[in-house]
């Protein structure tokens, strides 16, 4: 009678196992650094220079800064300089960011002297609320909600007198493979020397990609408050720069639409993501 070693048998065995095993983990460390590529090449998305807010969180793990500088006409008299325009944002999770505007350096300049001072800073969160569907066309747009508050942390006239909460629905759709349209539907509750009321605050925002590095967007926005207070209506353009997938530079022009507008503005600014 011959007599097998169990060895001789279970040896094999688990060879072949260790190896499938190691295998299947080769393959999806593979993988996981295949969607880590993906990850860091993915190219920064800014909400500035347009007005309108994008659908897009930073992604997780990551901060991004946004800043610059606006000048704007209110009439043939007066005049006003923004520095600053900080936004920082923070990744809360993968699908929401934690929103910080600090106090921008306002200068005005009118008929009656020069003013200058810090606006109020305001705090809020990003969150995605659904991704879209992978086709183009306005059926399936992907989903964010805004929520923030300024801060009464301003200085002399630029100072709000309470907190001023907004409400901001995010949406995304894309048109084309090049064209996209951002839309949000902002509410905000004011206070100021007129008292304390409700504005709603729509936009739409055309964006166009020219080359992998240059793009371009048009858009309307307008402020509707309640009561008899004016209206007020906006167009403008701009162009975006993408040094690298974290850096961005851009430039914009608008013009008021009606009298209670400003006549134009014209702005710079950029973003960093790291």
């Amino acid at each position: 009678m011959k007599h097998y070693s169990v060895a001789k048998y279970i040896t094999p065995m688990i060879t072949s196992v260790c190896i499938t095993i190691i295998s299947i983990h080769l393959a999806c460390a593979q993988e996981l650094a295949k969607t880590a590529q993906i990850t860091e090449i993915e190219a920064i998305v800014t909400d500035r220079p347009d007005y309108t807010e994008s659908v897009e969180t930073v992604p997780a793990g990551k901060i991004q800064i946004e800043g610059g500088y606006t000048y704007t006409q209110s009439d043939r008299h007066s005049a006003s300089q923004s520095f600053g325009e900080a936004l920082i944002r923070v990744s809360s999770g993968r699908n929401s960011e934690l929103r910080i505007g600090l106090n921008s350096y306002d200068v005005n300049h009118g008929p009656e002297g020069s003013n200058h001072g810090l606006e109020d800073a305001d705090i809020g969160v990003k969150i995605r609320l659904t991704e879209g569907k992978q086709y183009t066309g306005l059926r399936h747009p992907a989903v964010s909600v805004i929520a923030l508050t300024s801060l009464p942390t301003g200085t002399g006239s630029e100072r709000g007198r309470d907190l001023q909460p907004t409400v901001k629905l995010c949406l995304g759709f894309d048109l084309t493979q090049r064209l996209g349209l951002g839309v949000n539907a902002n509410y905000s509750y004011i206070s100021d020397d007129t008292g304390h009321y409700s504005q709603f605050n729509p936009s739409a925002s055309f964006g166009y990609t020219l080359t992998d590095r240059v793009g371009s967007y048009f858009e309307y926005y307008g402020f509707y408050p309640e009561g008899q207070r004016p209206k007020t209506h906006y167009f403008d353009t701009g162009l975006t720069y993408l040094i690298n997938n974290d850096t961005q530079l851009d430039v914009r022009i608008g013009a008021g639409l009606n009298g209670a507008s400003d006549d134009f503005f014209i702005g710079t600014g950029g973003a960093v993501r790291f």
